[in-house]
């Protein structure tokens, strides 16, 4: 499978499973997904039971689909039960409560071992990383930057520092933000709210955090030898665009 359509249907298969972590019931998310990738395989639309074959085929590269749960199938269930348990349960007429819920759950492990299968092969940070990460700017206003924190429960945030062509990446961090917005009485809150980053910045204001930062050959061996809570952030060869973010929970 070429790359690029290995990468468009692992962050399919993620966004859907996330949809799917939300809402129980959007469990269907993740059946077209698979069913997108089973007739990307095999391209004869038949409906999901004659898709089997190839998925598996697919699966069967990753040791989640078989030889783990072999040994461990008290933890694991292999992939072909997991398929067929998931094709025999969609066709149910109620898919609500505890039983959306189960089949939520097969769902998720059938995307998760398709997904560590599609991504067999593939070893640089690059390949791992969410693109086009959302950052704050030094002009937003604190209550911008708390708000899209909240907004999309992040601990962090990149923000550019210094000149243009040559950046140095920081991180506003929830815990940093939050220290230095609850420090005073209400009417020194209005006041931080309504400051910008830049101005709020400075020894005895709100704190950044340097951001490790590599480029996006790099080993994803090498990126976890010392990977901490923080993401990496993944820069252009250059050094001066943002390319995006890889976490412990992306490189998992």
């Amino acid at each position: 499978m070429p790359p690029e359509a290995a990468l468009h249907f692992r962050d399919a298969l993620r966004e859907a499973r996330g949809a799917t972590l939300r809402d129980s019931e959007a469990f269907n998310s993740i059946v077209h997904v698979i069913e997108r990738l089973g007739n990307y395989l095999k391209p004869s639309w038949s409906g999901l039971g004659a898709l089997k074959d190839p998925l598996t085929g697919l699966a069967c590269r990753s040791p989640l689909a078989l030889d783990i749960p072999t040994s461990y199938r008290e933890f694991h269930i292999p992939f072909c039960d997991l398929f067929d348990q998931l094709r025999t349960a969609r066709n149910a007429a109620v898919h609500e409560g505890a039983f959306a819920r189960h089949l939520a759950s097969h769902a998720a492990a059938i995307a998760l071992t398709l997904e560590d299968a599609l991504m067999r092969g593939y070893d640089c940070v690059a390949d791992f990383m969410v693109r086009a990460p959302v950052c704050a700017c030094l002009w937003h206003p604190l209550s911008f930057i708390r708000q899209t924190l909240l907004a999309n429960s992040f601990s962090c945030l990149p923000v550019a520092v210094g000149p243009e062509d040559r950046p140095e990446w920081k991180f506003v961090l929830d815990c940093e933000l939050a220290r230095y917005l609850r420090a005073g009485d209400s009417a020194e809150l209005k006041r931080r709210l309504g400051q910008r980053l830049t101005d709020a910045v400075g020894d005895d204001g709100l704190h950044l955090v340097d951001a490790r930062t590599c480029p996006p050959d790099t080993l994803v061996v090498q990126v976890v030898s010392d990977i901490g809570q923080l993401p990496v952030l993944v820069l252009s060869p250059d050094g001066r665009q943002l390319l995006g973010l890889a976490t412990a929970f992306d490189l998992l």
